[in-house]
């Protein structure tokens, strides 16, 4: 193997310095003027780090872009939040960037941290059977009922999915009054692998409430009504044209929202082309399924602005404000 320069930049006691320059002799082993202060800290920035081949520990994002010779990142914790997100995943594939955790090493540690914060709140025990343990129970109204035409919704699921983690059971039946009429109860089952994968958010989670660190935007409809409400905006003006991961990911929006544009329109067409072989018709039938164009029903409207201009101190007695979006 020919030597490889490596950057490791967490504060380590003595015996690990000696185990870590003992492991890598054949190498050049660089460390950063200012170590970062425990394996979860990120480090500051560092021009060390631009020698560097792979890097150990954490490395502050901006060092990373200037180490344009690095090819693997081995983060020193089992996560890697400040990492995980749409930029620095931009950022890491055009670089052509290795990001590797440590999560083996902290396996049986992460799962004591995640059990001693996790709770839930079950509705009722059941006892004396074994097939089922505990009973959660909802209503739903008629928006809420068309959730449940297929089964019990994922968000209960997940939250049923938790409750069996955290009490160690293995099913709970969802009772459901639908629309006050109708009662309907689904059997959920422990799911192992769900539950692996619920305890790693979870604990993503916990770390971002314990550094008061903003979760990364997911593409979720929560996480756009939360930045509306976060960031109401304002005339100012950012520049991100130095940035990377930034520049990546706009470029990605803007391709990938021209592709949207052209694919609107040619489902338009296609849809456009059904409706005229159709005439009159509501449904067609095809070899794989079938389509519906039915003209809904005429309705009233309210013409507000005329309204206004007729009975303007009327009008302004109903008048409220209503909060902008971006």
């Amino acid at each position: 193997m020919s030597p490889l320069t490596i950057f490791a930049d967490p504060m380590l006691g003595q015996g690990a310095a000696a185990l870590l320059r003992a492991e890598t002799t054949g190498h050049t082993l660089l460390t950063p003027a200012k170590p970062a202060a425990s394996v979860l800290a990120q480090a500051d920035p560092d021009p060390a780090i631009e020698r560097a081949e792979i890097a150990f520990g954490q490395p502050h994002l901006e060092s990373l872009r200037s180490a344009e010779k690095l090819k693997w990142l081995q983060v020193s914790s089992a996560s890697f939040t400040r990492y995980d997100t749409p930029e620095f995943r931009a950022f890491a594939k055009d670089r052509g960037l290795i990001v590797t955790n440590s999560s083996e090493v902290y396996a049986q540690a992460c799962a004591e941290h995640v059990f001693s914060f996790m709770l839930a709140n079950i509705d009722r025990e059941i006892v004396g059977r074994s097939d089922v343990q505990i009973l959660e129970c909802k209503t739903a109204g008629e928006f809420g009922s068309r959730l449940w035409k297929d089964g019990v919704p994922e968000y209960v699921q997940l939250q049923v999915q938790h409750q069996l983690a955290v009490t160690g059971k293995q099913a709970a039946d969802v009772a459901v009054l639908l629309c006050g009429q109708k009662l309907e109860i689904h059997r959920i089952e422990r799911d192992e692998e769900l539950i692996a994968r619920l305890i790693v958010l979870e604990t993503r989670f916990w770390e971002m409430v314990e550094r008061d660190i903003e979760p990364p935007a997911d593409g979720s409809e929560s996480a756009a009504h939360a930045l509306r409400q976060l960031y109401r905006g304002n005339d100012t003006r950012v520049d991100f044209t130095d940035d990377d991961m930034l520049n990546a990911s706009f470029d990605a929006l803007v391709a990938l929202s021209a592709e949207l544009d052209a694919k609107g329109q040619q489902a338009e067409q296609l849809k456009q082309s059904l409706q005229q072989a159709m005439g009159d018709a509501s449904k067609a039938v095809f070899r794989r399924g079938e389509v519906r164009f039915k003209r809904s029903k005429d309705g009233t409207g309210f013409d507000g602005k005329r309204f206004k201009a007729d009975h303007p101190d009327l009008a302004a007695q109903y008048e409220f404000t209503k909060p902008g979006s971006r």
